[in-house]
């Protein structure tokens, strides 16, 4: 699910907008007021903010998600899947920086 250019739902947190947004016209990212505009920028933009070895890490981090077609996450179990992508991440940094990045 995508939550760019969506004014129903915060880039952040998935829950309502409170009608903000931060961006450029047809790349918009709406947020609530407890997320706030500077998290919902850093969100909007955080892949471009990356180095290329993060980068990479982050799609394969994104790719082991991904090869499970039957994944779906209850909101119970979100903080549990956070903390997984944050130890792969660390995981894949580590292997891709050994490996000459």
């Amino acid at each position: 699910m995508t939550r760019i250019n969506n004014s129903e739902a915060c880039l952040v947190c998935a829950r309502r907008s409170d009608g903000f947004a931060v961006g450029r016209p047809r790349r918009l990212g709406w947020y609530c007021l407890e997320c706030g505009p500077t998290l919902a920028w850093k969100v909007l933009f955080q892949m471009q903010n990356m180095d290329r070895v993060e980068q990479r890490a982050c799609e394969a981090v994104a790719q082991l998600a991904s090869d499970n077609e039957d994944l779906t996450i209850p909101a119970n179990e979100l903080p549990s899947f956070v903390a997984w992508c944050v130890k792969e991440f660390a995981e894949q940094m580590r292997s891709h920086l050994k490996n000459g990045g």
